[in-house]
């Protein structure tokens, strides 16, 4: 399948050794095994889908760019326009269930998303929960 956009995008790989790439292009191909990059000035670029960990393509100057950045030593692919806006959107943080000072005294639904958050590098924002009790501080109405 080819793709062809008016404005120019980024296509944005993180190879195997999680070094970041990018390349400006108007042209590109994706199939099932490599992404093609084209541009005119010179011959096109081949990105093996086997040898990368991730990709991204995004048209410059989106809001809502798909981009990576180290997060507690991984390398994570997010949303730009909601890179760091966890704790702004999470339930839990407005929750008077969530301890994370005493695991033992947390919320059991906070602390099993946490371990699943660690183990595979993910952060998972909850938006609706069957127990949240709203701190007496913390309206959300």
């Amino acid at each position: 399948m080819e793709v062809k956009m008016e404005m120019m995008n980024t296509v944005v790989v993180i190879n195997d050794k999680g070094d970041k790439l990018e390349y400006q292009t108007d042209k590109y191909k994706i199939t099932d095994k490599e992404i093609i990059i084209m541009n005119d000035d010179q011959k096109p670029i081949i990105v093996d889908l086997t040898t990368i960990k991730g990709y991204s393509i995004c048209t410059v100057g989106s809001p809502r760019q798909i981009v990576p950045y180290e997060h507690h030593g991984a390398m994570v692919w997010t949303r730009s326009d909601l890179k760091g806006k966890h704790r702004e959107y999470c339930l839990c943080f407005k929750c008077k269930k969530l301890n994370t000072r005493n695991r033992e005294d947390n919320c059991n639904i906070a602390n099993t998303l946490f371990d699943l958050d660690v183990k595979y590098s993910l952060t998972t924002p909850v938006f609706e929960c069957p127990l949240f009790m709203e701190k007496e501080d913390e309206c959300v109405c």
